[in-house]
């Protein structure tokens, strides 16, 4: 089993190389590939969702947790729409916004760049990090 360190590091590596440097289309293919992968995994998904919903209750989990931990068709599908609502936004990397000039005569402004890799650990909506 994968630690979430050498999870992150190979994200990081894998970030470093390739996505770092991505255009807006290498970026929208891959969101248009996560979300395949999510509507082809759908059914797994379910599955795996209900046993760790059975084991919930079984460990007494409350109602509300429940309700949070839970992966249906709606929630999926609204996974999905999400990367692909993405694709129809403008990519913000490399724009520049907020520019001034300085009494000097310099120009100072603010550039949107990758933010890198992130690692959420969370006790349920497994629907809400993608």
């Amino acid at each position: 089993m994968q630690t979430v360190r050498m999870l992150a590091e190979k994200t990081h590596a894998a970030y470093q190389g390739f996505l770092a440097k991505g255009s807006t289309r290498i970026k929208n293919d891959i969101l248009k590939d996560v979300a395949a992968g999510i509507e082809k995994s759908k059914n797994h998904l379910l599955e795996e969702n209900a046993k760790d919903l059975h084991n919930g209750e079984r460990d007494g989990l409350s109602r509300a947790l429940l309700d949070r931990l839970a992966l249906n068709d709606k929630r999926i599908d609204g996974m999905i729409k999400a990367c692909t609502d993405i694709i129809g936004l403008p990519d913000p990397v490399g724009r520049i916004y907020d520019m001034n000039v300085r009494p000097e005569g310099f120009k100072v402004g603010r550039m949107r760049v990758p933010i890198g890799v992130i690692g959420i650990i969370y006790e349920a909506r497994p629907n809400v990090t993608i």
